[in-house]
């Protein structure tokens, strides 16, 4: 067994910190921390009653979640300029977020009303990419 001299190992020592801080930097968000963020984006809209707001990342398997905002309100006009603006809140608040599936829901109050972005003319797709494509073309 040969014995390193004491430079050989202080080098390696700085390296191994060095490398190991690497990792380190800005703390992921958790998953708390996204529904969080998501739903405070759309909770002080007008009509809002409520928002239900989850967000779920598997291993292997990507990110999931759900958005649904209850209104107070089950007016066609107020619920579908709820849902145009609770749908500009979200992707802006996504901002450079990783890709999630993530269906969107504006409930009006006598839940039976209930609108997607497909009801402002984006097709049914339910991701943040998706829904990117489709705020660029609503302008």
């Amino acid at each position: 067994m040969k014995i390193r001299p004491l430079p050989t190992l202080v080098i390696m020592g700085i390296l191994a910190m060095i490398l190991s801080a690497c990792g380190m930097g800005a703390k992921a968000a958790s998953d708390a921390d996204m529904a969080a963020k998501y739903q405070s984006a759309v909770q002080s809209l007008d009509h809002v009653q409520s928002v239900e707001s989850e967000y779920k990342t598997t291993a292997g398997m990507g990110r999931t979640g759900f958005l649904g905002v209850h209104a107070n309100t089950s007016d066609p006009a107020e619920l579908k300029t709820l849902l145009d603006k609770s749908f500009r809140a979200l992707v802006t608040a996504a901002g450079g977020d990783p890709e999630i599936d993530l269906p969107l829901q504006v409930i009006g109050d006598d839940s039976t009303t209930v609108l997607t972005p497909k009801d402002l003319g984006c097709g049914g797709g339910t991701t943040l990419a998706e829904y990117r494509d489709c705020l660029k073309t609503l302008g």
